[in-house]
């Protein structure tokens, strides 16, 4: 008796896979409109048409309205008159990049309101901000490139998707913004400082942290610290203009908590110990007066963020405090002096607080981490208290 050899195990073939796969000669999900495999890569997703027998048929079953649609009455009378005019192949139909489309939807619907605890700014971030990047470029690819990363938090099972996407459009709105950066005017001003907000935010949110505090090319400060002066220079470069433009919501909830800051007039109990050490310690006069003006600065943010219920903390309330550090203290911080790491150290507390927002969290450990093993045995004593505060035990 012949026994043939078994055969290959039969499958089912797709014929109605998008042209990408085909060529690629993998098998495709078939997702309409735009398949997952396309996603991933970021690439134009398109199907090959179907059979004309379709067409045939529904050239016969079809009613006459189909081909033209046209009510003369109602157009008379100032009514409605759809053409019949209709591409004569599907190719010629415009792409719709659906995940550009999904992520837009969600940072106007979700990702904006997540920026803030203030309506009123929520609503710039939602709505206005939409409608500014739809005449700028750099400013659209930076929204879908924070939106992308709010998305991968809340549907991990797709930021295999969604994290790459964010990076690609993060790069290319750089990019492009850079183009134009050297020369801010009142046109563009608002973009700008739109654009460096949202490159702020992603900085923070990326789920990528390499570590800040290392000597690269002679820079040994945390480089998220030159976002912060990029904002400001923009801001006072443009000031009339962005108070009282689209961002005027932003500017003027940070003149308020600034007024806040002012009235403070008391001392917080571990700064002061912090002050005492540092001028017991410290023989150089004027390395000691720019720690004691970047520790009032420090205070006074300790001080708003108590007189603020958990959770209602604005980024404002801590990162003022960034925005305001003296070209004297950064050199210290690039020098890595052991008091002007010590006193940065006292920042991850800040941090803690704001860790409300998706964007900031685990921001207060990651920072002390990193400042911990740059510091010796003695100023490691410096900050118990921070350690202390946010629970973190160093290995």
């Amino acid at each position: 008796m012949n026994i043939k050899p078994p055969g290959r195990k039969a499958h089912r073939k797709s014929r109605t896979g998008c042209n990408k796969c085909k060529e690629r000669r993998i098998k495709c999900g078939e997702e309409r409109p735009s398949c997952l495999n396309c996603i991933k890569l970021s690439v134009q997703c398109n199907f090959a048409e179907l059979p004309s027998a379709s067409n045939s048929a529904s050239s016969v079953s079809s009613p006459a309205w189909t081909n033209r649609l046209s009510v003369n009455t109602l157009s008379g009378a100032g009514g409605f008159s759809i053409p019949s005019d209709k591409p004569s192949n599907i190719s010629q139909v415009p792409q719709l990049n659906i995940l550009d489309l999904e992520l837009l939807h969600h940072f106007s619907t979700s990702t904006g309101v997540s920026l803030s605890t203030n309506p009123i700014i929520q609503a710039m971030w939602g709505i206005r901000t939409p409608q500014i990047a739809f005449s700028n470029e750099f400013v659209m690819r930076g929204i879908l490139a924070v939106s992308a990363l709010h998305l991968a938090r809340l549907r991990p099972e797709r930021s295999k998707v969604y994290v790459p996407y964010s990076l690609q459009q993060y790069q290319a709105a750089l990019q492009e913004a850079a183009t134009i950066l050297p020369e801010v005017t009142a046109e563009n001003c608002t973009a700008l400082q739109l654009s460096a907000v949202l490159t702020l935010i992603y900085t923070f949110g990326s789920p990528q942290k390499p570590p800040y505090f290392v000597d690269v090319g002679g820079s040994r400060a945390p480089e998220w610290l030159s976002l912060f002066r990029g904002i400001k220079a923009i801001a006072e470069s443009s000031s009339d203009t962005l108070f009282s433009g689209p961002l005027a919501p932003l500017f003027q909830a940070g003149k308020e908590r600034e007024k806040l800051r002012e009235t403070f007039t008391g001392g917080i109990e571990h700064l002061g110990e912090l002050r005492h050490v540092i001028l017991d310690t410290v023989s150089d006069d004027s390395k000691a007066q720019t720690y004691m003006c970047t520790i009032d600065g420090l205070e006074k943010s300790f001080a708003v963020m108590h007189s603020w219920p958990a959770g209602t903390c604005e980024m404002t309330d801590v990162f003022v405090w960034l925005f305001d550090l003296s070209e004297e203290y950064l050199e210290l911080l690039k020098e890595w002096t052991q008091e002007s790491l010590a006193i940065f150290a006292y920042l991850s507390v800040l941090f803690q607080r704001i860790e409300c927002y998706w964007w900031m969290e685990g921001w207060s450990v990651h920072l002390i981490s990193q400042l911990y093993p740059l510091l010796n045995e003695e100023h490691r004593l410096w900050i118990r208290w921070p350690i202390e505060q946010i629970g973190w035990i160093p290995n």
